[in-house]
């Protein structure tokens, strides 16, 4: 038992020795390898030089001058998470954010295509030009002159055709060709008259136009009237002046030449037959008269009403006696004050006046072929019942009635529906 304890003490030694011997050699100092150096991997650099190109379309254009701003945009462009800005750089190289321009002249615009994320450029600049070019003016039928255009002749005195036309004075520069300006004879002279765009927005353009020096012992001062102008027909004219005329022309020869106090004068009598339909209206010249000093002034004429009954097809019955026709206004003379080229003048003319009269459907005999009557209807599918039997002035005044009075041509057709 000794020598088995001897043995492990000394194999405890031997162990322990060597361990000691391990520890010993671990505590020195080693010679540590060479280290690996850490690999930096340094971001990308954004370089718009670099950046591809956008699919996407710009094109070009050349547009007409309307007034309105005209713009150029790309197309064909569809991703979602970017956006499309603009610069347009007219031909002075100022440069404002946008992709349209009104006026005329050449503009250059740079599309950009940023990230919505980033606001960075994600392609290249795509650049187009647009191009506005001048529109042609609308055709104009008429330019107002200075004296209308029309001189008394004065020995000595010359005259030559001016422009005063507000409108195309804005816009325009007017030249004359001195060929038939500055003239003293009596006579017509036609002068080439030249508008030239200030903004150069417009085509220039030239029209022929018509002065006049006449002789002042046949020359008449006329002016259209219209009484009737308590409800601003016409925007408000009463009075049309048209200025000295001779004697020797007649008033279908002057309104051809003056296409713009036609038109004038007709929407007043267009207005008026409107506004009244139980009246025609028209001017008291005829246009075959030679013009003369005394001042044309718009006319009525009352409206004469025909009440036309329908008999269901076949039924034999037919109006057998009685009175058809109805003028519900008649004409009752009047005066109203006017101002004609500043003077105050006092004017008559006949006024539309309401009859105190009726019409009674009752009052017509009819042969009803033994039928009887169920009722009077405005329409031949028997669904507008005639209100009622006896009319008045009022059934014909669209602003006075209140009942759906049905007129074609003056004609108030009534059918009647048997029992």
């Amino acid at each position: 038992m000794a020598k088995t304890n001897f043995r492990k003490k000394l194999l405890a030694l031997v162990f322990m020795g060597s361990t000691a011997s391990f520890l010993t050699s671990c505590s020195t100092t080693l010679t540590p390898k060479p280290s690996i150096p850490s690999i930096s991997i340094s971001p990308s650099v954004y370089d718009e030089n670099n950046l591809t190109n956008a699919p996407a379309t710009f094109v070009s254009k050349t547009l007409t001058y309307t007034g309105s701003l005209l713009t150029l945009s790309v197309t064909d462009f569809s991703e979602s998470g970017t956006s499309i800005q603009y610069k347009i750089t007219d031909s002075e190289s100022k440069t404002t954010d946008g992709n349209g321009a009104i006026k005329v002249g050449t503009y250059t615009i740079t599309a950009s295509f940023l990230s919505k994320k980033t606001n960075l450029k994600v392609y290249k600049d795509l650049t187009a030009l647009l191009t506005i070019v001048p529109a042609d003016y609308p055709e104009v039928t008429s330019v107002k002159l200075f004296s209308d255009g029309i001189y008394k002749y004065e020995k000595g005195v010359t005259h030559s055709l001016e422009v005063i036309d507000s409108k195309l004075l804005e816009e325009f520069d007017v030249s004359y060709e001195e060929t038939n300006q500055n003239k003293e004879d009596v006579g017509v002279y036609q002068v080439k008259t030249t508008f030239t765009s200030k903004s150069k927005n417009y085509q220039t353009f030239s029209k022929l136009l018509t002065y006049k020096i006449v002789d002042d012992s046949n020359l008449h001062e006329v002016n259209l009237l219209n009484p009737y102008d308590d409800l601003n027909t016409d925007g408000g004219n009463s009075v049309i002046s048209l200025g000295y005329i001779s004697g020797d022309m007649t008033y279908k020869q002057f309104f051809a030449e003056n296409e713009d106090l036609k038109a004038r004068a007709d929407k007043i009598c267009r207005y008026l037959n409107l506004l009244y339909p139980y009246g025609q209206f028209s001017w008291s010249f005829n246009e075959n008269d030679y013009v003369r000093t005394s001042n044309p002034i718009v006319v009525a004429t009352p409206s004469a009403y025909t009440f036309r009954f329908n008999f269901p097809q076949g039924s034999g019955a037919y109006v057998k006696n009685g009175n058809l026709s109805f003028i519900p206004y008649t004409l009752s003379s009047a005066t109203k004050q006017m101002t004609i080229n500043g003077v105050k003048k006092t004017i008559t003319y006949n006024k539309l006046v309401a009859t105190s009269g009726t019409y009674n459907l009752l009052d017509v005999e009819l042969e009803l072929n033994g039928h009887n009557v169920k009722g009077f209807y405005f329409n031949k599918e028997y669904t507008d019942l005639v209100f009622q039997t006896k009319f008045t002035a009022a059934n014909f005044n669209t602003d006075n009635s209140s009942e759906a009075l049905i007129i074609s041509d003056h004609i108030v057709n009534i059918y009647v529906q048997f029992a």
